[in-house]
């Protein structure tokens, strides 16, 4: 009773709906202009700050540098020394990335355990230095700098007579090369895996000058993680989404004509929605909760449960037109017969919702949240939007067809 008291006194007269409806409408408007809320720092990989490890692992990276998140860099090929090869070329641009401070670092079997192939190349590289010339120099350094040519003898040989010596490194499984390869290499029937994780800056600029590099090197290489997990959801959110939220809206409006029947009550329940959306677009950003893909999973429950609350107040209200098309009559009957249980069902499906704002998993926390507020969001649409729509745009009454036509 008082619902339906309330929402006479907020649409009981033409004007008076008309500045329900301009105030939704400014809300919308004020929606738009702001923007959707802003994206968490991570969209999947959310990462609850109350779960001991991971403040242990925070503290961890405070106290010894890093950062979480790394890419994981996937040279796949049928042949092994080819995968090898192509990670050790991926290594080769990293380091000088890393000593300019492009990426944190990385991690590599290249340093420890080259392809042969990668072998063959260092060595030619060397040779190209011609070191049997340079021996008299480095003699002669030596000789200044006080030290016993009889004891540098060996290395002074290895200058002379440089090895030629290639062959693939076959390490222990039990040793801690065996445990490095077995780290990044992997053969299946499918071919072998070749991984190299790098660090990244997780600045856009520099990330981005690193995957170029990483593309240069190794065309066919995939990178993948939780960041680049993250970059290309974001990615493909702000392309795909704009797109996706068109095509919903007409699929509802094309069967809401079919259900509906009327292009009045078509567009009163589309208001509705937007007007819910808005709303909900607006309270995320006043409270500061933020987007991510368990917010994302929610909304299309929040549109169904809108669109029923408006298509129950739209039936009740088609059903009193026999007894007169008068917007009062309208409105009393939809309120009247359906007011109530829409009510109720927008607040146990809220307390529904409302039960997730106990967990300390923020990705379950921020989904109660957001569903608490579309629920009720919609609910003050639906009693809004519907009977100032109805008062505003009035079904006319049908004239009685004159005898003999």
């Amino acid at each position: 009773m008082r619902c339906r008291v309330l929402v006479a006194h907020l649409t009981g007269t033409r004007a008076r709906a008309g500045g329900a409806l301009a105030i939704v409408g400014l809300g919308v408007v004020l929606a738009f202009a702001i923007g959707w809320p802003k994206a968490g720092d991570a969209l999947v990989a959310i990462r609850p700050r109350a779960l001991a490890p991971l403040a242990t692992q925070e503290t961890i990276y405070k106290l010894f540098g890093g950062r979480p998140g790394q890419w994981i860099v996937l040279s796949n090929d049928p042949d092994p020394e080819r995968a090898e090869v192509r990670a050790d070329a991926v290594a080769e641009v990293l380091d000088p990335l890393a000593e300019d401070g492009v990426i944190d670092g990385f991690d590599a079997l290249a340093p420890f355990a080259p392809a042969p192939a990668t072998q063959a190349a260092r060595l030619a590289e060397r040779d190209a230095l011609d070191l049997p010339r340079l021996v008299p120099l480095l003699q002669a350094a030596l000789l200044d700098k006080g030290f016993d040519l009889a004891a540098c003898a060996p290395a002074l040989a290895s200058f002379a007579h440089p090895s030629w010596h290639v062959e693939p490194m076959m390490p222990d499984p039990a040793s801690a090369l065996g445990w490095l390869t077995a780290r990044h290499v992997r053969s299946d029937e499918a071919g072998t895996i070749a991984v190299t994780y790098v660090r990244p800056k997780g600045d856009a600029a520099r990330d981005a000058q690193a995957l170029a590099a990483i593309a240069k090197a190794d065309p066919d290489a995939i990178v993948t993680g939780y960041p680049r997990l993250e970059s290309a959801l974001r990615e493909s959110l702000a392309h795909d989404l704009p797109r996706v939220a068109l095509a919903a809206i007409v699929v509802v409006a094309i069967a809401l004509r079919a259900i509906l029947g009327r292009t009045r009550d078509v567009a009163i329940a589309l208001v509705t929605l937007i007007a819910e959306i808005a709303g909900v677009a607006l309270f995320m950003r006043a409270l500061s909760v933020r987007w991510h893909v368990y917010d994302a999973l929610v909304l299309p429950v929040l549109l169904g449960v809108t669109i029923d609350e408006a298509m129950f107040l739209l039936h009740a209200a088609r059903e009193a037109e026999a007894e007169g098309p008068s917007p009062d009559a309208l409105i009393d009957r939809a309120f009247r017969e359906q007011g109530s249980l829409v009510v109720a069902t927008a607040l146990t499906t809220a307390a529904g919702f409302a039960a997730l704002l106990a967990c300390r998993f923020e990705g379950l926390f921020d989904l109660g949240a957001v569903g608490v507020l579309g629920v009720l969001l919609g609910l003050v649409a639906a009693l809004v939007v519907v009977p100032a729509g109805l008062r505003l745009w009035p079904v006319r009454e049908k004239k009685p067809r004159a005898p003999g036509r």
